[in-house]
């Protein structure tokens, strides 16, 4: 500490104040503030905040019992170490004492060597937490630091992914939307999520080497050559992040974001779940974004191009959750005219919007099949064994 630690003393009798102030002050280590009555303690604490305040227990006008209950309730003042000094030795009144948040309790006559010893163990004590507390408001400071400057780098590497990619902002935002999507579904750990988030965001960045024509030629009109240089982009991405500590845990969601399901992906021929969750997702994404760029598409056939390859290029349960994002979120006009049903809510005569699958990717319905009674035992059975994750939608006027 930078100061002396502060100490105040309360007792209504003078004679008894200056014995305390002696036995505390043999080598004037501590700065000591006098009061005689609760009030006039009170109005030294909002004054000096002390670390430790030694009261006496019985004094006109209030006793220590009520003082030390409205010092712990002080947001300020409660961070001070209590000491109780009372003639009386009832085991009752001790234990309400410490109770209401007395930190020791010494009974009169006290001996002055213990009660100095005390009062030097609590500095020290207190002196520890004020160290740890200072060092806890620097290492906040840092890492508010930290995560701006941690934020800056994102937001530059953003803008020059959209100077060199054409529509890449557009993309990135679209791809962490699909992600926090993915995250409230799957219950996602906050950290994991984080890294999704920033992979999401950055999932393109290896483009930004890659020469102008690649970027702004349609992927249909490339060479085989240009289409294997345009493939290496997910190395591209991983060397770029792997050199920013930070975005290290970036790097092999970039670099495995074309494996697929079954193994046939590049750059490992990684299957199923040695693909990162990440990478995982960022393949559906990369899917969904070279259908909307190659040629216009409703929802619904992009649907059943990217169903097609379930198990194959795609995980059956990811596939189901992102394809239930974009019906949701970028099919508004057709949404409007649906409803959103559990199994059980289930009943013969409804019709089906959008074909029906299990968390695994098996079709039970194929869009516009009216419910029976059979489909619904049949569906249920299922669901119990391989749920429906994105529950079943049907027409409203069904």
């Amino acid at each position: 500490m930078n100061k002396k630690p502060v100490i105040v003393l309360v007792e209504d009798e003078p004679l008894e104040l200056v014995l305390l102030t002696q036995i505390l002050q043999h080598n004037s280590e501590y700065e000591i503030h006098q009061a005689l009555n609760i009030r006039q303690a009170y109005e030294i604490c909002e004054r000096v905040t002390p670390d430790i305040i030694i009261s006496d227990y019985n004094m006109p006008g209030g006793n220590g019992y009520e003082f030390c209950n409205k010092i712990k309730n002080d947001p300020v003042q409660k961070k001070a170490f209590f000491i109780m000094l009372s003639g009386i030795n009832q085991v009752d009144t001790i234990i309400d004492s410490l109770h209401i948040g007395a930190d020791d309790y010494l009974t009169k006559p006290y001996h002055a060597e213990e009660l100095r010893s005390r009062v030097d163990a609590f500095v020290r004590i207190k002196t520890l937490q004020n160290i740890v507390e200072e060092n806890n408001v620097h290492l906040v400071k840092l890492n508010q630091d930290l995560d701006e400057s941690f934020r800056s780098v994102i937001e530059l590497l953003s803008d020059l992914m959209e100077l060199r990619v054409p529509n890449a902002s557009y993309r990135s935002n679209r791809a962490k939307s699909i992600v926090g999507w993915l995250g409230t579904k799957l219950d996602i750990p906050k950290e994991q999520i984080d890294h999704l988030h920033f992979a999401a965001l950055l999932h393109e960045i290896g483009k930004v080497s890659l020469p102008d024509v690649l970027l702004n030629t349609n992927i249909n009109e490339l060479s085989k050559e240009q289409r294997v240089e345009l493939d290496n982009f997910p190395i591209r991405g991983q060397l770029l992040m792997q050199d920013i500590p930070l975005l290290r845990p970036v790097a092999p969601i970039l670099r495995h974001q074309m494996e697929n399901f079954d193994g046939t992906g590049y750059p490992d021929r990684l299957q199923r779940e040695e693909i990162p969750l990440g990478s995982r997702i960022l393949r559906i994404i990369n899917a969904v974004e070279m259908a909307f760029q190659n040629s216009p598409c409703t929802i619904q056939q992009l649907e059943d191009e990217l169903m097609l390859k379930k198990g194959i290029f795609f995980d059956p349960q990811l596939l189901i959750l992102i394809v239930d994002y974009l019906n949701t979120n970028e099919n508004a006009s057709e949404t409007e005219n649906l409803v959103r049903i559990s199994v059980p809510e289930l009943l013969p005569g409804m019709k089906i919007a959008r074909s029906l699958f299990t968390s695994s990717g098996k079709k039970l319905l194929a869009k516009d099949a009216v419910i029976t009674e059979k489909n619904i035992n049949h569906i249920s059975t299922y669901h119990q064994k391989d749920p429906i994750l994105v529950g079943i939608y049907v027409y409203k006027n069904s």
